[in-house]
């Protein structure tokens, strides 16, 4: 396979689901490199527009919900993340440095776009499940702590991969 990991091992299930999706041996996305490439940044853009809108969308619906439709909205959160976890065991597996060297305004005001949806409809989801407000404020309290607490772990974990491979 194209993306294994390496030499002498054999393809694993992601690789096998990648190529499939790719179409690597067909023409599904074009029949030469340039019209790949223009295919896989178009979807790159619209998964990214995708990671982006959901989150936000269904932060706003689950207030207008009741248990029912709210607990269907968590299922369609939950699988927004498992997509983004697959696409991130991808990218890692690949050898690609998936953390920022430094820190830009539009990398803050994207990543403050990209969080801020959860703690939201942890809210929302409290309330429309009739946990109280007292107890969704915790909720969404806790959950910005340890998102926060992750991306400052990855943050650093980065930049110690980055001094490691400068050193190199």
């Amino acid at each position: 396979m194209p993306n294994s990991p390496a030499a002498g091992d054999g393809p694993r299930r992601l690789d096998r689901l990648t190529d499939w999706i790719l179409d690597r041996d067909g023409d599904l996305y074009g029949t030469d490199q340039r019209e790949r490439l223009r295919w896989y940044e178009g979807a790159a853009l619209a998964a990214s527009l995708h990671w982006l809108v959901l989150p936000w969308l269904v932060a706003v619906l689950v207030w207008f919900a009741g248990a029912a439709t709210a607990h269907a909205l968590f299922a369609v959160l939950a699988v927004t993340l498992l997509s983004i976890l697959v696409m991130d065991m991808h990218v890692r597996r690949g050898g690609v440095r998936t953390e920022s060297p430094g820190r830009s305004r539009t990398r803050t005001a994207l990543t403050v776009a990209y969080v801020l949806p959860y703690p939201v409809f942890l809210l929302g989801y409290a309330r429309a499940s009739g946990i109280g407000f007292e107890g969704a404020v915790r909720g969404a309290v806790t959950a910005a702590v340890v998102l926060l607490a992750l991306t400052g772990i990855g943050l650093v974990m980065g930049r110690r991969r980055g001094a490691t491979d400068a050193r190199q």
